[in-house]
């Protein structure tokens, strides 16, 4: 129905001139950006027609995908890649990888959600995987509307809600930990761990540490990470720690000084399970009394970042030194990876003595 005909219907159901006139200026603004807004439909429609007929662009769900982790896999790391192609894969076999992309509209993205939120919860998990499916489907249209210019197409997952999430304590291992770790690693493994816990950096900018980047002169280390997905490298200098010193340097200024792992190493984790099935079976006789009971909690990489940041204050260093080492920009994070290693000696009750509690 065309404009002046939709405001004559209107129209014929008032009595005066005046009402007649009333109507029109209230249906005119809507009709015409509902008029607007199927233009836009209608043009968008067409155009993705154009580019599929001319072998441009695939819009058919599966081709989408497998275009996206194509490029995933040259921008990002491989393990990034296969984790975002897992989750995408939840969407194939829900729609099928035939279907049009921009025929899926919110209700069945939500619908999905709910799905795998209702899985997780019979197996007594929590939604973080859910989550992480969304962001990954929102990524998956974002990418598609830059990619293909799409400036008039809507993201259908932009306003979907994330599921709630139980959030997890940030563990800070204790020194024990720390000890019986290091004694159940070998000579190579020792001074990566020891190296991570004494610098706060990330395992990944460990991994990436060359010989160029240390500098003996002024007693510094030049740690190289990116801020962002798909930005460029950036760099800080942090103090030389001294595991540093017990360094096997290679020849070349290029090579990486921990070449054995070239990804995410697990002998961590291995460690922390070897260690607690000795515990419970009573090899560990040369450990101390009280630590034979115990069994470790485990922990990964990120969490010796939180050590050191924990023990960095601890030990009264300035919170904006504390920030520039671990890297970060805004000092609400340096604060979010601090947790409080030990109680004062003082109650607030009369400031009566206690004794200090390191957890």
């Amino acid at each position: 129905m065309k404009k002046g005909d939709l405001i004559n219907e209107v129209s014929k159901v008032v009595k005066t001139k005046k009402d007649a006139q009333a109507a029109e200026d209230c249906v005119l603004p809507s009709i015409t950006k509902a008029l607007e807004k199927g233009d836009a439909l209608v043009s968008r429609r067409a155009h993705l027609e154009r580019m599929a007929s001319n072998g441009t662009i695939r819009m058919k769900l599966g081709d989408v995908v497998r275009m996206r982790i194509e490029e995933t896999e040259l921008q990002h790391t491989m393990l990034y890649a296969v984790q975002t192609e897992a989750y995408l894969q939840k969407a194939i076999d829900a729609w099928g990888k035939d279907l049009s992309m921009f025929d899926i509209n919110r209700d069945m993205i939500q619908r999905l959600l709910n799905s795998e939120a209702s899985r997780l919860k019979r197996a007594g998990k929590d939604n973080y995987a859910v989550n992480r499916l969304r962001t990954a489907l929102h990524a998956l249209f974002q990418w598609a509307i830059a990619r293909y210019d799409l400036v008039d197409q809507r993201n259908p997952v932009a306003r979907t809600k994330k599921f709630p999430i139980t959030e997890r304590v940030k563990y800070v291992p204790e020194q024990w930990e720390l000890d019986m770790v290091e004694q159940n690693l070998n000579a190579e493994q020792r001074l990566l761990f020891l190296f991570v816990l004494q610098t706060g950096c990330r395992l990944g900018e460990a991994l990436n540490l060359k010989v160029k980047d240390l500098d003996f002169d002024k007693r510094l280390v030049t740690l190289w990470s990116r801020k962002s997905k798909g930005t460029n490298l950036v760099y800080r200098r942090v103090p030389m720690p001294l595991i540093v010193d017990e360094f096997k340097l290679p020849s070349s200024h290029n090579a990486r000084i921990f070449k054995t792992w070239s990804s995410h190493p697990v002998f961590l984790d291995k460690t922390i399970q070897r260690v607690n099935d000795k515990n419970a079976t009573g090899v560990l006789s040369n450990w101390q009394e009280t630590w034979k009971t115990k069994m470790m909690t485990r922990f990964n990489w990120h969490n010796l970042r939180h050590r050191a940041c924990s023990q960095w204050l601890k030990d009264n260093m300035p919170i904006i030194e504390v920030m520039h080492r671990l890297g970060h920009k805004k000092l609400a994070v340096t604060m979010a990876y601090a947790q409080l290693l030990g109680y004062s000696h003082f109650t607030l009750m009369g400031s009566q003595e206690v004794d200090s509690w390191d957890f």
